[in-house]
């Protein structure tokens, strides 16, 4: 079997609860007769969410090579306490070349296939890897409870990693895989990353602080040339994700191989082993060709000087969206600033209130509860559903008020949980979340129900429906802010008044190449805006990438004129 360099490649998992096999083992197709080299590498756990079991992971090389080859069952076990291990087991198939995994959830069967001669991976469900333990100290899922969906079939994926170089090897009855496939897998599909940075493993959640991102990338090959085989890795690594994982490939009209959106000089670029050189070139095709604001580059490779930094918010390293969305941004700052002065929760004109928050705050546990599990009397400000709660105990003080507008006019997104929970106080009913998968194809509608009191009851009728609700949208509502808009417009819960939305549909998945290079992409799980077409007579989920129209437009220099919008609200409800 040809064995190429090992890099970004596989849909495999797991662990061993049980391992069997009968096959004739002289039936097998194997790597033994290769060289490797064998190396316990220490694993630093930086996550506060996660309590890694384990403190270095067993890993092969090539000889005289820089890419780690892992054990998949090794690799699982070794991140017991992130990934739920003993739900796994797993059969080895020596004389067909594969592998199974599987595990089992409310009697369904999550499987995973790994042939090592095709280099392949198959699964039936991409959910097969959120196998994972909760997260600590965190509850993203505070105050909504999924209640139900209706989705199109799902579909199974297969991931050709020969297509990128990357090679699965069969040695002495281990399936070794390349890091970088092992981790876009289990790890950045679940908000984590493994940073390797040539003699440590990183393990750490989201995107590092800059100050994390030092003390990781720290090491020997600080201000080195990178070697070829991490080049090729890198690259494929790149371009495997993009292909798989970036949820605006169709929306920009990129084809399955983003390899052809790389220009030929870039791609030259990409292989030099200068870091300043192909650092210009990510720059080129992620911050300037992409020009979108769910994906960006974070922090430069080990390569690099451990100081570099990547300086994406320079006019001359960002694209047209990117500048316009700031400038938009910087303008209403100045404007609301000038108005008000001052930030607060709540305003009121005439018989309208108005509320203003600028992301959407899940706080953990300990932010929100003091050492006797009593709410913080500063709940609401670092949580938006306590904000909306502190709001409308405001609010229900005031007896002439009829209307409440939601300023999300400099809102750029933030937590989904903590955004579902706002859009309860609107509808007693349960919530609709349209969404489509650009990897499987599934279309899903998730129903959501919201204990708007916080009271642990999610079905009594607790949301503030005796108002009449608006929310205020501008060019920087954005990601998960546009989405809300478009929830509540699906459903007829409010009505949006001011701008089109900035968009952000996608989740964001952050990222890392083997180089060490960090960065964030618009993920496959895509949000969107539904609707059935009687002329068709199918159901629709338009994309929001390009923003929300508002139901009434309105000039942004009234934007924060409360007279203004109280007497045009008051014109609408006539």
């Amino acid at each position: 079997m040809k064995k190429f360099l090992v890099i970004f490649m596989t849909f495999i998992l797991l662990f061993c609860c049980s391992a069997c096999s009968d096959n004739n083992e002289t039936t097998a197709m194997n790597d033994n007769n290769l060289n490797l080299s064998y190396k316990k590498i220490p694993l630093i756990n930086h996550s506060v969410e996660y309590d890694l079991q384990n403190d270095y992971i067993a890993t092969y090389f090539y000889q005289n090579g820089n890419v780690p080859l892992i054990d998949i069952n090794n690799f699982v076990a070794s991140l017991n306490g992130f990934i739920d291990v003993e739900k796994i087991n797993y059969v080895i198939d020596k004389s067909n070349n594969y592998l199974i995994q599987r595990w089992f959830s409310d009697n369904y069967t999550y499987q995973l296939k790994i042939y090592w001669d095709s280099n392949t991976i198959f699964v039936n469900d991409i959910n097969y890897f959120n196998i994972t333990k909760n997260i600590k100290g965190i509850n993203y899922s505070a105050h909504n409870k999924w209640i139900d969906c209706t989705a199109s079939n799902k579909k199974s994926v297969t991931f050709n990693a020969g297509n990128y170089y990357f090679d699965i090897l069969y040695y002495n009855q281990k399936v070794l895989v390349p890091l970088p496939i092992l981790n876009v897998l289990f790890c950045s599909m679940n908000q984590t990353n493994l940073l390797y940075n040539g003699e440590e493993y990183h393990f750490y959640y989201g995107i590092p602080s800059k100050e994390l991102s030092l003390s990781m990338r720290e090491s020997k090959l600080n201000n080195s040339k990178c070697p070829d085989d991490v080049r090729q890795a890198s690259i494929n690594g790149l371009i495997f994700t993009m292909n798989y994982f970036y949820g605006l490939n169709e929306y920009k009209d990129i084809d399955f191989d983003f390899k052809n959106y790389i220009s030929a000089q870039q791609l030259s670029d990409l292989w030099s082993n200068d870091y300043l050189v192909y650092n210009s070139a990510y720059m080129e095709i992620i911050q300037q060709g992409l020009d979108e604001l769910h994906t960006n580059l974070s922090y430069p490779s080990v390569y690099n000087n451990l100081e570099d930094v990547f300086d994406i918010y320079n006019n001359e390293n960002i694209g047209k969206n990117w500048n316009d969305f700031y400038t938009s941004f910087n303008e209403l700052e100045m404007n609301y600033s000038n108005t008000f002065k001052e930030k607060i929760p709540v305003r009121f004109d005439g018989k309208t209130a108005f509320i203003k928050f600028d992301n959407f705050e899940t706080a953990p546990d300990n932010v929100l509860y003091d050492e006797n599990g009593n709410l913080k009397h500063d709940a609401w400000e670092n949580d938006t559903f306590y904000f909306m709660l502190n709001a409308m105990d405001i609010i229900k003080k005031q007896n002439n008020i009829e209307n409440i507008v939601v300023d999300l006019t400099t809102n750029g997104g933030g937590n989904l949980g903590a955004m579902y929970s706002a859009v309860g106080f609107l509808t007693n009913d349960n919530i609709n979340l349209p969404s489509y998968n650009t990897l499987t194809k599934e279309f899903r509608l998730d129903y959501y129900a919201i204990d708007s009191d916080d009271d642990g009851d999610y079905k009594d009728k607790d949301a503030y429906t005796q108002y009449n609700w608006y929310i205020l949208t501008s060019r920087n509502t954005f990601s998960a802010a546009n989405y809300f808009a478009s929830v509540a417009k699906n459903m007829g819960i409010a009505t949006v008044i001011g701008e089109k939305t900035g968009g952000g549909m996608c989740s964001v998945m952050p990222c890392i190449l083997l180089d060490g290079t960090t960065f964030r992409i618009s993920s496959n799980n895509s949000l969107r805006y539904h609707y059935y077409d009687d002329e068709s007579n199918q159901n629709i989920y338009y994309e929001i990438e390009s923003g929300i129209a508002p139901d009434y437009e309105i000039d942004r220099e009234n934007f924060y004129d409360l007279s203004y919008l109280d007497k045009f609200i008051t014109n609408i409800n006539k």
